[in-house]
């Protein structure tokens, strides 16, 4: 994007005129002769919502990240990288290397498939650009690029845009939808007022800022959830122990669970796998050492745990990482719902030989 309103920004000025529109049109396809002075006034009026005449690079990037316009260029761009020989023409065997190259960024399907697919849509085993283009308008890797931009877009407009318009529209919401934006107010409300928003148009460089509150407000919140489930097992005779085994591990790990799940609708399973695996291995080593570590350093006495057998633990741990180590690779090294249910179940079993061991030891304690 930065590159593109470079091209088109001749006189640097960070805005685009009307000849600089007319030059963008141009550049996404087509010739001079087709586009006359209505339809470039049609695209600036459609770009420049604040009607000051020009279009800035922060209203050209919220077009071009949703511009459908942009979207049929590089469906273009796809179709000359096939047509190696420039006649315009393409054959469905170019299908077949267009679908692998795609699969390998994260777009999967058969390449065998979808020539097949081409050619009965086609009618033929080859066709110009219109017919492949209605043909990749109708894959799923047209649908997810569009839906991709509509995440990007909505991202980008910021967190105190997004609350602001929420309680403008409030009225208009459904009694589900208000009682929603009522019961998270407080939390979405403090963030939007409090963290710099690098997601806005043109305020990527607030992501120190932004990053420094999150921490403090990370902190904030843990050291609230910590006490509040200690505080609700003490109440119902629940041992801490099983309340931090699973209520307080299950809130700790839902950042982590949202994460690995937008990743992976984006189709990179490799970033969701490692992200929580990431996240734990960042827990033991860093998360849970440098607490103890402060705390030694200026009490000057070590930390003294009530748990038996720390040992044990370790070791069944590694256990655990071997068990989901030998679950993915006899389940193909690929994602799937028995592998989801084997999971599951390491999760039940680890859970409960832990309740087994430590119960009566925190029981006589108590």
């Amino acid at each position: 994007m930065n590159e593109t309103f470079a091209q088109l920004d001749t006189d640097a000025n960070g805005k685009l005129d009307v000849q600089e529109l007319k030059r963008l049109l141009m550049m996404l396809g087509g010739h001079e002769g087709d586009y006359d002075e209505a339809r470039i006034d049609k695209l600036r009026k459609e770009l420049d919502s604040d009607s000051d005449g020009f279009v800035s690079r922060a209203e050209f990037k919220k077009w071009y990240i949703t511009s459908e316009t942009r979207l049929q260029h590089q469906c273009k761009r796809i179709f000359d990288e096939i047509d190696k020989d420039r006649d315009g023409i393409i054959h469905a065997s170019d299908i077949q290397v267009l679908v692998s190259h795609l699969a390998s960024n994260g777009r999967t399907t058969d390449p065998a498939s979808a020539a097949n697919e081409f050619s009965t849509e086609v009618g033929a085993d080859h066709c110009d650009y219109p017919a492949f283009q209605a043909w990749y308008q109708k894959t799923i890797f047209w649908k997810k690029e569009t839906v991709e931009a509509e995440i990007i877009s909505e991202a980008s407009e910021g967190m105190y845009t997004q609350v602001s318009a929420s309680l403008r529209d409030f009225a208009k919401k459904s009694i589900g939808e208000q009682a929603i934006i009522l019961f998270l107010l407080p939390l979405n409300g403090s963030l939007a007022i409090t963290v710099p928003d690098c997601r806005e148009l043109d305020k990527e460089h607030y992501c120190y800022g932004g990053f420094v509150a999150s921490i403090l407000w990370i902190f904030v919140y843990s050291t609230g959830m910590v006490s509040g489930i200690t505080a609700i097992g003490l109440q119902i005779n629940v041992p801490v122990f099983i309340m931090g085994l699973t209520f307080l591990a299950a809130g700790t790990s839902v950042p982590d669970l949202l994460s690995s799940v937008v990743v992976a609708k984006q189709g990179k399973g490799d970033m969701a796998v490692s992200s929580s695996i990431g996240s734990n291995i960042f827990d033991v080593c860093v998360g849970l050492p440098i607490p103890w570590l402060c705390y030694c350093v200026f009490s000057w006495s070590p930390v003294e745990t009530c748990s038996q057998g720390v040992g044990i633990s370790i070791l069944i741990l590694l256990g655990m990482v071997l068990a989901v180590i030998l679950s993915i690779m006899f389940s193909g090294w690929r994602m799937s719902k028995n592998l989801g249910n084997a999971m599951f179940g390491l999760y039940f079993v680890f859970v409960i030989q832990e309740v087994v061991r430590e119960l009566p030891f925190k029981c006589a304690s108590c």
